[in-house]
């Protein structure tokens, strides 16, 4: 999953200043479907867990990381140097993720002149042992090796396209949760205090210039992130717009008026 989600990122970073229509999505298919073969041939090989403990240590990766520098060159190839707002694409889990749940909101975004960050589907599996550790699991020798090998294959494929496409450092969950704390408890476990915490600590860092809450209509976490994102842009001026979906197409207004003040305060700080 994490060479996978860095492979969209790179995707969702370069489409919106690409030299030619089509140009990133080649790169990212291409990519995507070596990617496939390379771990089908290598899962056929039946790796023992001490050969993945080594590849992880290493830093090899079973020849993933190959792959993801090869893309990450192709991509800057294929990337202009236009500037353009960025806005992190954060909510429930699924909606987020599906292009058809979200109305196909990134394609929109990008319409618009704007870059999507999407929240990375990966931060779950590192949420998950987070709260195992909170709620007194995932405490034995085999628990911390597996973390071990988590962090360092989110850290290393981040690393293979973070220098050449120009990223900011992986927001962590421990980085998340801290950004969140002011809002919503830690202890209320679920989407809403990773949502929140997510883009908080991206706007802090200056990764994002908006942030863009989707999921189903009703869906508490959501509304709850909702809530308190009002909060955050009364207390730290982070532009942000709530999308509940229920199968009906999106209103464009909701996000001509987001992109309008996503552009107006990235020309602001630019020109400061």
């Amino acid at each position: 999953w994490a060479t996978i989600d860095v492979l969209l990122r790179g995707l969702h970073h370069v489409r919106p200043v690409e030299v030619r229509p089509g140009s990133a999505e080649a790169v990212y298919r291409h990519h995507v479907a070596e990617l496939v073969e390379h771990m089908r041939v290598e899962a056929s090989r039946l790796p023992t867990v001490r050969y993945a403990m080594i590849q992880a240590a290493t830093g090899r990766l079973f020849g993933c990381l190959r792959i993801l520098r090869r893309a990450a060159r192709e991509y800057a190839a294929v990337m202009t140097g236009r500037e353009v707002p960025t806005v992190a694409v954060v909510g429930e889990i699924y909606v987020r993720s599906d292009p058809f749940a979200n109305d196909f909101v990134i394609d929109k975004l990008e319409s618009r002149g704007i870059r999507a960050q999407l929240a990375p589907f990966n931060e779950w599996l590192e949420y998950a042992e987070w709260c195992g550790r909170e709620e007194g699991r995932n405490r034995s020798v085999g628990a911390l090796l597996t973390r071990m090998v988590l962090y360092r294959c989110q850290e290393l494929t981040h690393s293979a396209l973070a220098r050449r496409l120009g990223w900011h450092s992986r927001t962590t969950v421990a980085q998340a949760l801290a950004a969140a704390a002011p809002y919503l408890r830690t202890d209320l476990h679920g989407e809403a205090v990773l949502t929140l915490g997510g883009a908080v600590h991206e706007w802090r860092t200056s990764a994002v210039d908006g942030v863009v809450n989707v999921g189903p209509l009703e869906c508490m976490p959501t509304k709850l992130a909702e809530t308190q994102l009002f909060h955050v842009a009364e207390c730290e001026g982070l532009p942000s717009v709530t999308l509940p979906f229920n199968g009906d197409p999106l209103d464009p207004e909701a996000l001509d008026n987001f992109a309008f003040e996503v552009h107006r305060g990235f020309e602001h700080r630019r020109a400061v």
